[in-house]
């Protein structure tokens, strides 16, 4: 990496929208399916793979019995069911980022890795003397 490009990323994190953040660094957040134990809790339900076809309404029984996918309705027994709901994780393995740019095109290149659909986040360099020197540094550069 010549001067060039760190004049590049300090030019972009001048620039960026800093999402009320500040110094802020961006990671990918990843949405991906929580299993819930109580599913009053749950915001949404799927057919388990190994369920058991008695549990199903008999609707939804002659649905399977002739090939549909669109069985497994309200009538049918909770059992043959697992509930679960959707939340934003933190997934690391790319590391950091020093901007949203760079971590919006990561996303673009990398979807296939991620679950459902990811975004970039920003969080604070707060409190952490080497980052901000850094980062400063790469601000600095003209």
């Amino acid at each position: 990496m010549d001067n060039k490009e760190l004049k590049e990323i300090g030019a972009e994190m001048n620039t960026q929208d800093n999402r009320s953040t500040h110094l802020p660094l961006f990671v990918v957040q990843n949405k991906v399916q929580k299993i819930i134990y109580n599913h009053f809790d749950a915001e949404e339900r799927e057919l388990r793979e190994d369920f058991d076809s008695s549990l199903l309404c008999s609707d939804c029984t002659e649905k399977m019995n002739n090939d549909e996918d669109d069985y497994g309705c309200e009538e049918c027994g909770d059992e043959a069911f697992f509930f679960f709901n959707w939340d934003w994780e933190f997934d690391l393995r790319a590391g950091l980022f020093f901007t949203g740019k760079a971590c919006d095109e990561h996303i673009r290149q990398n979807n296939y890795h991620y679950h459902r659909e990811a975004r970039s986040y920003a969080v604070s360099a707060w409190r952490n003397p080497e980052m901000e020197t850094v980062m400063e540094f790469l601000k600095s550069l003209k």
